[in-house]
């Protein structure tokens, strides 16, 4: 978990110059908290490269700014219910006695739940730092929990010797460890702890997040099992706040997949051999892969790229699909019926037209075709979200009436499967699909 680049505290300014292995601890748990507060997100305002901005900052270029495949916005939480991964641990090789080995170095993030001293838990983290092992409820600044001296004292045994918060100075507790094959699920078991109230926290299944987005918290590359989303929110309605969903949709991957991006307003999936070419501020380019997003709305067709929204066009699976075939900016599909989740859809096929040349003052033709929905809350992020297509890249739009959200609005979801030319489309396509139709909704 990394904080945003446009942030202007000193302190989180230093951990950005240092790196995350010699800066100011500090500067990035306040940056959790901060990013939790204030939406923001890295966009694409030319199809050709990708940009770290602030959303106020892409509004005053909106003449401009399309958001070309996977740009992703971010406001992360995450909440108090919701699945837990299916990777099952298998114990290692015993570490050596002393400090924690570096596989268990991580951020790890566990099926929210409450515990002693922390009610109403959103989101909840383990980390280690400097010796000392924490978990955190709500990203909530200077509040982890149970502040423990850790060591290695046996095979794959832990020792913990209480801090602060939580446990009387000095109180010791033993815990087993066990990971996945793949490193990237913990299971923690009690042994013995002479605080009664520590095992709460620290016992159970921990997930390593593993992004490479310096502005985002994603799992990175999985071992396949099904897996909860820590961020998006599919049925997140217009006239409701933000506020922390985990588990907000579960899909399932084979070996060899990734998460890269995860935030309110989306999630993308690629496989991992995609994910390796990334670097840590996202894909250069149209990525190949999958793409979640919230509350579609269809933009006006105008070769000015004004990307108003549409409001002759229904907000459905239907009217959104059938909108988009008749587009003359594109060359589409035939529209078709498909089920996810035992919800209805429409899905097509979408490139630029050959006859489309507007370039939305990029490089090469793009025209914008969705953003997002916005009702009384306004917008996920300082402006609304704009996902368009430029050059030769290939969509399949999927759009999901996924039923009501908690104010009775009905919601519908759009799903992109997306890669640069047609070739890469072909073939990645029907690998891309089964995992589309494993997504459950919450």
């Amino acid at each position: 978990m990394n904080p945003p680049t446009e942030r202007p505290d000193s302190a989180l300014r230093a951990w950005l110059d240092l790196g995350p292995d010699r800066g100011r601890p500090e500067a990035l748990e306040r940056a959790l908290a901060a990013t939790r507060r204030v939406p923001q997100r890295p966009g694409w305002t030319f199809p050709e490269r990708m940009l770290p901005v602030n959303r106020v900052l892409v509004g005053a270029a909106a003449a401009l700014a399309i958001v070309i495949g996977s740009a992703l916005l971010f406001l992360r939480p995450s909440s108090n219910v919701g699945p837990s991964v299916t990777p099952t641990p298998t114990n290692l090789p015993s570490a050596s006695p002393g400090f924690l080995p570096a596989e268990l170095m991580k951020t790890w993030v566990g099926v929210p739940h409450d515990f002693p001293g922390r009610s109403d838990v959103k989101s909840l983290t383990m980390g280690y730092e400097f010796g000392q092992l924490s978990v955190n409820a709500n990203f909530v600044y200077g509040q982890s929990s149970f502040i423990s001296q850790a060591s290695v004292v046996g095979a794959n045994t832990l020792e913990l010797k209480a801090l602060s918060n939580g446990c009387g100075l000095g109180l010791m507790g033993h815990y087993t460890w066990s990971l996945s094959p793949g490193g990237t699920l913990l299971h923690l078991a009690l042994v013995d702890d002479a605080c009664a109230d520590r095992p709460a926290a620290f016992v159970g299944d921990w997930h390593a997040a593993n992004c490479k987005d310096t502005t985002d918290e994603c799992w990175g590359d999985l071992e396949a099992g099904t897996y909860p989303t820590l961020f998006y929110a599919p049925r997140l309605d217009p006239a409701a706040t933000p506020g922390p969903l985990y588990g907000g949709m579960t899909f399932t991957v084979p070996d060899g997949w990734a998460v890269a991006g995860d935030h309110t307003s989306d999630v993308r999936l690629l496989r991992s051999s995609d994910y390796a070419k990334e670097g840590p501020s996202g894909p250069v380019g149209q990525p190949t892969g999958i793409e979640g997003w919230i509350r579609p709305a269809a933009v006006m067709e105008t070769p000015m790229c004004a990307n108003a929204a549409d409001s002759k066009v229904e907000r459905t699976a239907g009217g959104l699909a059938t909108s988009l075939s008749k587009r003359y900016a594109l060359a589409a599909s035939a529209v078709h019926d498909i089920t996810i989740d035992g919800h209805a859809g429409k899905w097509l096929d979408v490139h630029l037209a050959t006859d489309w040349t507007s370039t939305c003052g990029g490089s090469e033709p793009t025209v914008g075709l969705i953003k997002e929905a916005v009702g009384g809350a306004g917008s996920v992020g300082d402006n609304p979200y704009v996902v368009g297509i430029s050059g030769q890249s290939r969509f399949r739009l999927i759009f999901v009436d996924i039923g009501k959200s908690d104010l009775g609005t009905s919601m519908t979801a759009m799903i992109l499967v997306t890669a640069p030319d047609q070739a890469t489309f072909d073939s990645f396509v029907n690998e891309a699909m089964p995992i589309v139709q494993s997504f459950h909704f919450k």
